[in-house]
């Protein structure tokens, strides 16, 4: 809006989002109108026309900051394991009565096997994040139908070729609502994901 972008983040692992985005403020401190946040999220300003250089620069931060890692940052928690056919509205309105979210209460992390991948596209200016659909079997409370799920991978458009290969992916990730074209939908965020165990 009047030129002014806003956007917001939010880390996976051990990386720093605010000391990133604090790298970036120093580094080059024309990019950014205003930010702030915590390790885990930030929120940002910038002119529109910085845009492409603030992808450049966070990207290649990034890329430092995520190489120095130890191995035990890169373990990821899960707070249950659950099937695909749970993920109903009315699971979605239990994990939202455990909000707000934020660091010292983060969103519940669930380990679903054997999700059906159905379609897999890249998305992004440069086809960096993974967009999948997966199938979730019969739901109940739906007529006992067979019902789609879709997922978003931010940043992780690399195993899009193996997923395609696997058919069946066991997937870490949050259960999310996401607003499209004025409609509520629910969606994966895929925080990490590996060959599931076809039956």
């Amino acid at each position: 809006k009047n030129g002014i972008a806003q956007g917001a983040g939010r880390s996976v692992g051990g990386f720093n989002m605010l000391a990133a985005v604090e790298k970036i403020a120093h580094r080059y401190n024309h990019l950014l109108v205003k930010y702030g946040g915590h390790k885990s999220a930030i929120g940002l300003s910038l002119k529109s026309e910085n845009i492409s250089e603030f992808r450049q620069a966070i990207n290649e931060i990034s890329r430092e900051e995520l190489s120095l890692l130890t191995p035990e940052e890169e373990v990821v928690s899960l707070d249950a394991c659950i099937k695909a056919s749970d993920i109903t509205p009315d699971f979605l309105k239990q994990i939202e009565q455990l909000e707000p979210f934020g660091p010292e209460n983060p969103p519940p992390l669930f380990w679903i096997k054997n999700l059906e991948v159905k379609t897999i596209s890249r998305m992004g200016a440069d086809g960096e994040h993974l967009r999948v659909k997966f199938s979730r079997g019969k739901v109940s409370g739906n007529g006992g139908s067979v019902a789609d799920i879709s997922a978003i991978g931010w940043g992780m458009s690399g195993i899009a070729d193996d997923m395609e290969n696997w058919k069946v992916v066991d997937v870490a990730g949050h259960i999310e609502s996401h607003l499209w074209q004025d409609k509520e939908y629910m969606q994966i965020q895929i925080i990490d994901a590996k060959k599931g165990e076809q039956s």
